[in-house]
């Protein structure tokens, strides 16, 4: 229970301090997605089906300050997650440095590129809302992210190994 509340506060938190300090008006993509650095810190973690409903809470949270349809960011995430799961389980079975900085990046990309085909689609139907297409440097602002979002894995991979011990290397030891 008290691990459910942490989390719960934990995404809150983060929600709260990507909506209030980080604009993602000025160029369209903000620098950093706090979001997805905790969601993909869940997927190592957690299972799928835990996963699925933390992901889909953050979404709605994102969802409250979007100019896109409700329900949007909630798809989006929820799609992002299922896809960093099948990363992690299928092709980078180890829960180490690299995995966790290559999943960051990919989230950061896959979470973009799906916002800008929604909203390319919604814009295509007549929605009108802002298309982000027509935002300057829309991909330097995915580039950047990426890579600072990359940055932050590292940095938080290394803190939390300083303070746990879950993601110590294990060596097997033959006798």
């Amino acid at each position: 229970m008290s691990k459910n509340f942490f989390i719960f506060f934990v995404i809150v938190s983060v929600q709260i301090i990507q909506s209030s300090f980080i604009d993602p008006f000025t160029n369209g993509i903000p620098p950093i997605n706090l979001n997805l650095l905790f969601l993909t810190l869940l997927a190592f973690r957690l299972n799928l089906v835990p996963l699925l409903w933390w992901s889909l809470m953050a979404g709605a949270l994102q969802d409250l300050n979007s100019i896109l349809p409700f329900g949007t960011f909630s798809v989006i995430t929820i799609i992002t997650v299922i896809t960093l799961y099948f990363l992690l389980k299928n092709l980078l079975t180890n829960k180490s440095l690299f995995p966790f900085i290559l999943m960051s990046v990919a989230g950061t990309i896959i979470f973009n590129s799906l916002i800008l085909l929604a909203s390319y689609i919604l814009y295509s139907l007549g929605y009108e809302g802002i298309s982000l297409y027509q935002i300057p440097r829309v991909w330097t602002g995915i580039i950047l992210q990426s890579v600072i979002n990359g940055l932050s894995a590292l940095i938080l991979f290394l803190t939390l190994r300083s303070f746990t011990k879950r993601f110590q290397n294990q060596f097997l030891v033959r006798k």
